[in-house]
């Protein structure tokens, strides 16, 4: 068995594998292309397809070999939320859809008896659901939309791998976005001082200053991928880009809770994501005004933040009242599940049947 498998067997022990990963070339090819274009030297990518919807650097213990582990199911959940922001929507696609992670969260933080309810939730709804989605027209451009949120995605990891490889890039870097955040806030600042006051303390943040700086990146190499496509404008490739971010969001918020076990640890969280989307849509408006057009450019900054509302109404205030409502029940589990060892066999089997539904 070689590393590759070792690595693969050692991430599926931790999680649950959903349906083999088939071979993505149009991934591997623009992940060869952009390793080339950061001038990045061995760091090979690991496809897996898990509920820990996680992509993330990963350092193999026994060679110090780093690796960066995309998981498809991430993009998956991406997808789902794509088409509610974009398509028609109707709250039982994104109940199906909280039901389900919720199970997936459940068991991965070993909540067996939340997770075997939350499944029954997901079964009870899904059929009708299937049929509503059958019947649905989504909108052309959501296919194009996600090889572009993937493009993204990678680019920004690839990035964190180049800053934590160069030390001195990373400080030039952080300096260089810090003081761009703080142009951001001193413009906030006299336009509303209550967004300024939290801003201020999110520039103090240096992992959102990162992920700002990262960001950066990965704008640019998505809109590079759109046009060579040629499906989508730069104002579609952007605006992509930035349901990618705030889906994401969605994914992780849900994560977060179950994991602190029905705490609602959101407004500071918040708060950096608001930074993080502003400083997006500060830079990408730039971007595109300094590179195609001022007129391009107003139309971003409109789009957007039509897109933020459309997503805020939704996704993530809907989102954000089922966890309110399963607080109490995930506090209640705060331990783990002492199951008998045959009833947890039992139900490990069933919910990975439905994991992978």
């Amino acid at each position: 068995m070689n590393n590759l498998d070792l690595i693969k067997r050692s991430i599926h022990d931790e999680t649950v594998a959903r349906d083999t990963v088939l071979d993505n070339a149009a991934t591997q090819q623009y992940y060869k292309d952009l390793l080339d274009a950061l001038s990045i030297k061995n760091f090979p990518l690991i496809e897996v397809n898990t509920i820990a919807k996680k992509t993330y650097m990963l350092e193999w213990r026994s060679t110090a070999q780093c690796y960066l582990v995309f998981d498809h199911y991430l993009m998956d959940n991406i997808h789902i939320l794509n088409q509610i922001v974009l398509g028609e929507h109707k709250s039982a696609q994104l109940d199906a859809y909280f039901f389900k992670i919720m199970a997936e969260e459940c068991y991965t933080n070993k909540k067996f008896t939340l997770a075997i309810k939350f499944a029954g939730s997901y079964l009870n709804i899904i059929d009708g659901v299937i049929k509503q989605y059958l019947e649905e027209q989504f909108a052309d451009q959501i296919p194009n939309y996600l090889f572009i949120q993937q493009a993204f995605l990678i680019a920004h990891e690839l990035f964190h791998f180049t800053l934590n490889q160069e030390p001195s890039l990373y400080s030039k870097g952080i300096k260089s976005k810090t003081h761009y955040l703080k142009k951001i806030y001193d413009y906030a600042y006299v336009r509303d001082s209550s967004v300024a006051s939290l801003m201020q303390k999110s520039i103090k943040d240096t992992d959102l200053v990162e992920e700002c700086f990262c960001d950066s990146t990965g704008i640019i190499q998505a809109i590079d991928v759109g046009l060579k496509l040629g499906k989508l404008n730069i104002i579609e490739s952007s605006l992509a880009v930035a349901l990618a971010i705030m889906n994401q969001f969605t994914v992780s918020s849900i994560q977060s809770v179950v994991k602190q076990s029905g705490r609602m640890l959101y407004d500071g969280v918040l708060s950096l994501f608001n930074m993080r989307v502003l400083h997006f849509k500060a830079y990408t408006s730039q971007y595109i005004e300094e590179f195609f057009s001022k007129h391009e450019s107003q139309v971003f900054q409109r789009e957007v933040e039509n897109m933020y509302m459309s997503w805020m109404e939704k996704v993530q205030l809907p989102i954000i009242r089922q966890l309110h409502s399963s607080s109490v029940e995930l506090n209640e589990h705060s331990e783990f599940d002492l199951c008998g060892s045959e009833e947890l066999k039992r139900a490990k089997k069933v919910l990975r049947q439905i994991f992978n539904s």
